[in-house]
């Protein structure tokens, strides 16, 4: 059949092209190609009204730079890579991180404003409400600026991961399938409020998460449970053909090294005449546990001598009732679509979490467990790079160094949010008076208010009153699990019933995060930038010496490292080569130097520069702007 729009959008383009033989002057072929894109756009998928943003405009006539905050400056270990706060409006920083970081960025992780329509975010310094008409594709417009920019950054085996809820999550998706056809786009239910945020009809309990990842099988990596819910009887029992006679390959000793409460490896299948006299045989730090039951029959193990070995390190010895029995701890599953588990509670996780170290100072954090099962799900390494270019609490860089705790990794984290005060602050300092950019308002910004002060609290397991953070990483939660060693009696024939018992017990979902203390803190490195204009085309001084002041800045958000002029050296000039590089023996310490493309040197000079081993300051970071106004 005919597409009858088709046809007839083909009819208005002949029709213009009549129009155009006799109408050549230039008004006229202004309107008429006008009006031909405007027929021509697309007639399918996702449309929406594009807005310009503040930042947009702003972007037209001037550069984004950075500049260092040297009072906001965390170093624990000079020998590891630098994590990075930015403070400016996210599309802002893209921009310059565009320059040093396109193809390099192994994981994204953000959480956008969700636009309720509850006056939650701003749009060109104004709150957008529920009575905006343009309320949806002002969103839409943010994000496929942002995103734009943000695919340019990935490695070519990097992922996006994008929270959302209900009030943009069919047109985030619609967005992401024209943006990354390429890639795989899958969406996952996350229960992130089991008592429900009461709707107009509906309680909500859940969110979403999008993971945009290449089209590669086997590329989610697979989620490592350590619930003790997961725990599962590794002897057979309660059945007849649980016994020993049904399967004899399946009755050995497994060994337990009670120094380190950890099976350790299995003995081999005895003689058929064999029988050991207990369940448990103590030989030193030893302990052999075979499969005899309370009653002391002898069952099997569910895997057979020859399999075991396959599985070895998820088994667990556990005491019950002063008997040591096997269970199994299946260690790797197949992540799910739908994530429900305790430690997502964005309220217990998330806003308990950071009152505890700062305060009530930010409403609905994301669970940090949350935050870091997804960027264990994209896990590229110990040494990948991830950026959250929504910061806002500062969870991203938080989750990353609890995963680089918990294995003993260098990840680093680069997070951009911007310094918006809340809505309520706001009028409360318009009423006193303040206006953005007084002291009072910028030390209310989210960004030094709330992700810098978690930041540092984090970091050195301490409370914003200096006091030691309480407790530990780890997640002890409650569930019912199987004991194979009671039995349910019938009360009419005083025998013991096929039934299965349950019973309550506590356990430790996170083993290895337990172990570290909060109080301790991270071994980490941060630095605090903040973005800053610069005219694209100044009139009373050269762009080319006003963008010299931020290549420091640039260099070490490139390389994860400080320039210090010890080990890492900039050169900007002749002087700066006589002060750090010819001046003294010092120069021996250097290990790397950044050099002005515009000095020039001579054989002596570059005989040094080519012993100590040197870079040119790249051209990418700012040669494009400088070309514009041909410096």
């Amino acid at each position: 059949m005919p597409n009858l729009s088709q046809k007839k959008r083909q009819r208005m383009l002949e029709f213009l092209e009549e129009l155009k033989k006799t109408h050549s002057d230039d008004a006229s072929i202004r309107a008429f190609n006008e009006i031909e894109n405007h027929i021509r756009e697309k007639k399918f998928g996702l449309v929406f009204e594009k807005h310009t943003d503040e930042v947009d405009e702003m972007l037209q006539n001037n550069i984004p730079v950075l500049r260092e905050d040297p009072e906001r400056r965390i170093c624990k270990d000079k020998t590891l890579p630098w994590n990075y706060i930015i403070e400016g409006d996210n599309l802002q920083a893209l921009y310059l991180l565009e320059k040093t970081h396109r193809g390099k960025v192994d994981c994204i992780y953000i959480d956008p404003p969700y636009n309720t329509g509850a006056r939650d975010w701003k749009y060109n310094n104004d709150y957008v409400d529920g009575n905006d008409a343009y309320r949806h594709s002002k969103w839409l417009s943010m994000m496929e600026s942002r995103l734009t920019l943000a695919k340019k950054l990935l490695s070519p085996n990097g992922a996006i991961i994008c929270a959302i809820d209900e009030n943009e999550m069919n047109t985030l998706g619609l967005l992401l399938h024209e943006m990354f056809s390429e890639y795989i786009i899958n969406c996952v239910a996350v229960v992130h409020n089991p008592g429900g945020i009461q709707g107009g009809n509906f309680s909500f309990c859940h969110e979403y998460a999008y993971f945009i990842f290449p089209n590669k099988n086997g590329y989610i990596q697979k989620e490592r449970r350590n619930l003790s819910g997961e725990l599962t009887p590794f002897r057979d029992w309660g059945k007849e053909n649980s016994k020993r006679q049904g399967s004899p390959n399946c009755f050995y000793p497994i060994i337990v090294d009670t120094t380190s409460d950890r099976v350790v490896r299995t003995g081999e299948v005895p003689s058929d005449d064999f029988h050991p006299t207990s369940a448990n045989e103590q030989n030193g730090t030893e302990l052999t546990v075979w499969p005899i039951d309370a009653n002391g029959i002898e069952r099997r193990w569910r895997f057979a001598y020859n399999t075991v070995g396959d599985i070895l390190d998820e088994l667990v010895p556990v005491k019950i009732r002063g008997i040591v029995n096997i269970q199994r701890n299946k260690q790797w599953y197949t992540r799910k679509t739908v994530w429900e588990n305790p430690a997502f509670f964005a309220n217990n996780s998330g806003s308990q979490l950071i009152a505890n170290m700062i305060g009530n100072r930010f409403s609905f954090p994301k669970s940090l467990y949350l935050v870091l099962e997804c960027l264990r799900a994209c896990d590229r390494g110990k040494d990948a790079l991830i950026v959250d270019f929504f910061a806002g609490s500062g969870t991203t860089l938080h989750a990353v160094n609890l995963l680089n705790a918990e294995d003993g990794g260098h990840r680093r984290c680069i997070m951009v949010t911007n310094n918006e005060v809340s809505l309520a602050d706001a009028k409360k300092l318009t009423e006193q008076g303040f206006q953005k950019g007084d002291p009072e308002w910028e030390d209310l910004g989210i960004a030094k208010y709330v992700t810098w002060p978690r930041t540092v609290c984090s970091i050195e397991g301490r409370d914003i009153n200096g006091k030691p953070l309480k407790g530990d990483y780890g997640v002890e939660i409650e569930i019912y699990e199987p004991d194979d060693e009671a039995q349910s009696i019938s009360k009419a024939t005083g025998k013991p019933l096929k039934k299965i018992i349950y019973r309550k017990v506590k356990r430790q979902q996170y083993p290895t995060l337990a172990k570290i203390k909060k109080s301790d803190g991270f071994i980490c490195n941060v630095k605090y930038f903040k973005c800053e204009w610069t005219p694209r085309k100044p009139e009373d001084y050269l762009l080319s010496n006003a963008l010299c002041m931020h290549i420091k800045e640039m260099i070490e958000l490139q390389n994860g490292i400080e320039v210090d002029n010890i080990k890492n050296v900039l050169v900007m000039n002749k002087e700066d080569f006589r002060k750090y590089v010819m001046g003294n023996e010092a120069y021996k310490q250097i290990e790397i130097i950044w050099v002005n493309q515009n000095i020039i040197f001579n054989s002596e000079e570059m005989e040094r520069l080519n012993e100590i081993g040197f870079k040119y300051i790249p051209k990418e970071f700012f040669g494009k702007e400088l070309k514009e106004t041909a410096e």
